[in-house]
């Protein structure tokens, strides 16, 4: 009898740890709150997709659990925070996107 408790205890232990993970990884990645078009830049040197919105240019770079397919002139929504590094393209600001969809 002793033995199943100590199960059942570590049972839910781990449970609680699972859960609390699962809602930190949910909060990590953003609300997707902010709307963008991803254009095609190219034609400029060192650059690719960029992000416009608000007027603002935006250099993506994705979380390592996320994949995305850009396309030209797609519509999205995505969150992001500030990304401290530098890139050959010299066009917009760097970000880390959290979270992208398309509309």
């Amino acid at each position: 009898m002793q033995l199943g408790n100590i199960i059942l205890l570590l049972f839910i232990f781990v449970f609680i740890l699972l859960g609390n993970k699962c809602t930190s990884s949910k909060m990590d990645h953003g609300s997707c709150d902010q709307i963008g078009i991803i254009r095609d830049y190219s034609g400029l040197d060192g650059c690719q997709w960029m992000i416009e919105s608000n007027g603002k240019k935006y250099q993506p770079i994705l979380d390592g659990n996320l994949s995305f397919e850009f396309k030209r002139d797609q519509k999205i929504t995505f969150s992001y925070s500030n990304y401290d590094g530098m890139g050959i393209c010299m066009a917009g600001q760097m970000i880390k996107i959290s979270c992208i969809t398309e509309l």
